[in-house]
């Protein structure tokens, strides 16, 4: 069968190779308790920057187009400019007063 000479040498490598195996084994235990031990930072997402939600009943959604000729947008530039207001408020502010009546 197997000489003494070779069963030894094969016994030394089998031990060899178990003695390898058993240090990468502890190299891999010691790597996972360290990776346990640490402390897991979690990342947050910072704050949003910006204007503030406004609520749903205080939004302005709508938007209406209109088309003026350019005699009826003289007259309107020349009421706005003549109210002080901003071209948006004069708008919704004539809009609704004409509602209203």
């Amino acid at each position: 069968m197997f000489s003494a000479k070779e069963i030894g040498g094969f016994y030394r490598l089998m031990l060899w190779i178990i003695r390898c195996w058993t240090f990468r084994l502890q190299k891999l235990d010691s790597a996972v308790n360290t990776f346990r031990k640490q402390k897991v930072v979690t990342m947050t997402k910072p704050a949003k920057m910006g204007r503030p939600k406004i609520p749903a009943k205080q939004r302005l959604s709508k938007v209406y187009a209109v088309r003026f000729r350019s005699d009826e947008e003289r007259a309107v530039v020349a009421a706005i400019a003549a109210s002080g207001k901003s071209q948006s408020d004069w708008m919704r502010d004539t809009l609704l007063a004409a509602a209203r009546r």
